[in-house]
């Protein structure tokens, strides 16, 4: 049988179509000729990754990124990426971790295998997550060291500005008169700490006799302590009792006689009544001496002479 020659170019036009799709799909990294399974996963940002990009489980490769595309609500970012391997169990809550692969920014996918019994199916959006990129892990790293490093410059700003303040003429010679009377207070101190010495010295008898004395004393009111708490017991007693009387009432009743009689001194200064009078008025006492004497003289003269004042008859005449 002869193959006619328009057969024979579209046969190879064919195989050649055939190759240049295998070509490209392997050189994107896809091998038309393997099983794989399909997941979705959506980031907020995706710097870094492409497609192409490995899908690891563990650190090993099991797959790669097929595509990337913005979402319809255009908040977010949709990665698709295959799983090669069809034996790895891929659970429902499996996360897909964005991560860096190097310190040059590439990024990767890791599945972080999760321990439900529910298994992922062909096209299941799966659980993201971001790792921080280097750079954000060297901002938080780096920012505290910022931030001690503005504060220690702030500080030492303070310090040269404080020794330039210190530094200064005016504030030298300040301070060679502080040192120098500090100097003088060390010597007094001295003084009167060698001062102090000579006395304790002196008097150590006569303050080990008032230790000695001391030692007596709490002594006796260690023995005598059933006795002071007795006395103490009976102040008590008696602090009670007044303070449940009616001392109150006591004190303002004397505060009243007080104030009566502190009026009727002030009438009788001023002269009022028989006695303010008799107090005050020198006539009238000596209208009282002289009647007084009067009436000395007259009884007198009644004692000696008491016929002058008594007449007794026996037969009842009567002297003329």
């Amino acid at each position: 049988m002869k193959i006619s020659k328009e057969v024979k170019v579209g046969g190879v036009m064919i195989l050649s179509l055939a190759i240049l799709f295998w070509g490209l799909n392997f050189l994107k990294g896809n091998d038309v000729f393997r099983s794989h399974r399909t997941f979705y996963g959506k980031y907020n940002g995706v710097d870094g990754l492409a497609v192409s990009s490995k899908v690891l489980v563990n650190g090993f490769k099991v797959g790669k990124v097929t595509n990337i595309f913005l979402a319809k609500d255009q908040t977010q970012v949709v990665v698709v990426f295959d799983v090669d391997n069809n034996d790895l169990v891929i659970p429902k809550n499996t996360i897909a971790k964005m991560i860096s692969e190097d310190y040059f920014g590439t990024k990767a996918i890791s599945l972080i295998i999760g321990d439900t019994n529910a298994t992922a199916e062909n096209k299941d959006t799966l659980q993201t997550e971001a790792q921080s990129s280097l750079t954000d892990e060297v901002n938080k790293q780096v920012l505290p060291i910022k931030k001690k490093a503005e504060s220690l410059i702030s500080s030492v700003d303070s310090v040269v500005i404080a020794f330039r303040a210190v530094f200064n003429p005016k504030t030298n010679e300040s301070i060679r008169q502080a040192i120098a009377s500090i100097q003088s207070t060390l010597k007094n101190v001295e003084t009167i700490s060698f001062g102090l010495d000579t006395i304790l010295g002196s008097k150590n008898s006569e303050l080990a006799q008032i230790v000695n004395n001391i030692k007596v004393v709490s002594s006796n009111i260690k023995k005598n302590s059933y006795e002071l708490s007795t006395i103490i017991k009976n102040v008590n007693g008696i602090t009670d009792s007044l303070a449940a009387s009616n001392i109150t009432s006591v004190i303002n009743h004397a505060n009243g006689s007080l104030m009566e009689l502190e009026s009727i001194i002030h009438k009788v200064n001023s002269g009022e009544g028989t006695l303010g009078m008799l107090i005050n008025n020198d006539s009238i006492y000596n209208n009282l001496a002289t009647s007084s004497a009067d009436l000395d003289k007259l009884l007198k003269d009644l004692k000696e002479n008491p016929s002058r004042y008594v007449h007794v008859s026996v037969f009842g005449k009567k002297d003329k």
